[in-house]
């Protein structure tokens, strides 16, 4: 049986959102490093979306990216503040000659930010997991 790139988008793409909603519906229970493996995930299936636009018409598969983008936008600042605790936990174990005053600010800073994002994560992760499944269609 012969099979065609609409067959192969359709499958590439499933697969690969798969992945991304095999996170089940509740993100607050994952953890620092699955959220990073999300991360990847959900860049990979952008990726893949994105690659396939011209045989999607409509505005699904765009939507479908946004909203991944979003996503990765919300994970890489949760990661960003996850490495600045970190470093900053290593500047001060090894007697760092940050000011205790500007190392709290930076953890505030990214508390803020933690705390944002995740309101934003909250907001976009049950809009990704209930998007309309557009690569079922066979693309014209």
């Amino acid at each position: 049986m012969a099979r065609n790139v609409g067959w192969f988008a359709r499958r590439s793409i499933r697969k690969a959102h798969e992945r991304v909603a095999r996170f089940g519906p509740d993100l607050a229970a994952v953890d620092e490093p699955g959220l990073h493996r999300l991360r990847i995930r959900g860049k990979q299936v952008r990726y893949c979306a994105e690659f396939f636009f011209s045989l999607f018409p409509g505005g699904e598969a765009k939507r479908h990216s946004k909203l991944l983008a979003g996503l990765q936008g919300c994970l890489g600042a949760l990661n960003d503040a996850v490495v600045a605790d970190r470093l900053l936990s290593l500047l001060n174990k090894h007697g760092s000659v940050l000011d205790a005053r500007a190392a709290a600010s930076v953890e505030g800073w990214f508390a803020a930010l933690s705390g944002r994002e995740r309101k934003e994560l909250r907001r976009v992760w049950p809009k990704i997991r209930k998007l309309k499944a557009y690569w079922k269609a066979d693309p014209s």
